[in-house]
């Protein structure tokens, strides 16, 4: 396992932050690796270079909005709708100019696992007061983009869309402190999946198609 922190030049408290979390990551057996000019802030942690860490530190942008609508009504009536798009590249360096003119660098592909478009309609309402309650939530994701980012590497491919749709039915009886769900994810066993970093062999892994859910809590 391999934790990385960020550390801004001249705030000590987020020095102090880090230290402390190096502190409890080696309790709970962890290594620790820290860029040569961080590693003083994490006692006990490797000075590697980016290199080691996979790559140089590359010059990476993503522009993008998100627009959503929420309505709640008096009777319990939930809606909700939201809609993303964002553009990741990688560009030629770190300078302005290029920054401003978004210079895409010639031995880039495009960004692994940033998808163009996401997507999300949500409803909730109540069928038998506090004792039923109906959740449903439409999720839509565009394509991503496997690991193989550099022109070098074998031929970039990507993941299909995905469209998943959750249906959950909740309720409790504050009389006896009982609490219960159940219902489908991925309701249509949409076969879809994920891109994966270097640590695993193949490109992606498949997710789950459709599964079921059944809760019951009691608070005494």
């Amino acid at each position: 396992m391999r934790f990385g922190f960020l550390l801004k030049r001249g705030k000590p408290e987020a020095r102090e932050i880090a230290a402390e979390l190096g502190r409890l990551l080696r309790d709970a057996g962890c290594g620790l690796v820290a860029l040569a000019e961080d590693a003083d802030a994490l006692p006990g942690a490797r000075a590697v270079t980016p290199e080691e860490l996979g790559g140089a530190i590359d010059a990476l942008v993503v522009l993008g909005g998100e627009i959503g609508v929420r309505r709640e009504f008096r009777q319990g009536l939930m809606f909700a709708v939201s809609y993303g798009v964002s553009e990741a590249r990688f560009l030629t360096s770190k300078k302005l100019s290029d920054l401003v003119t978004l210079a895409h660098a010639p031995e880039k592909r495009s960004v692994e696992n940033a998808p163009v478009q996401l997507a999300s309609l949500k409803t909730a309402f109540p069928i038998l007061s506090r004792a039923l309650t109906f959740g449903s939530r439409l999720s839509i994701e565009g394509p991503r983009y496997d690991r193989y980012e550099n022109t070098g590497d074998a031929a970039q491919g990507k993941t299909g869309s995905s469209v998943i749709w959750d249906i959950v039915f909740s309720g409790q009886e504050p009389r006896y402190g009982v609490g219960y769900a159940f219902g489908v994810y991925n309701a249509f066993d949409w076969h879809y999946s994920v891109p994966v970093s270097n640590e695993f062999k193949q490109r992606s892994i498949a997710q789950n198609g459709r599964t079921f859910l059944a809760s019951l809590d009691a608070h005494f």
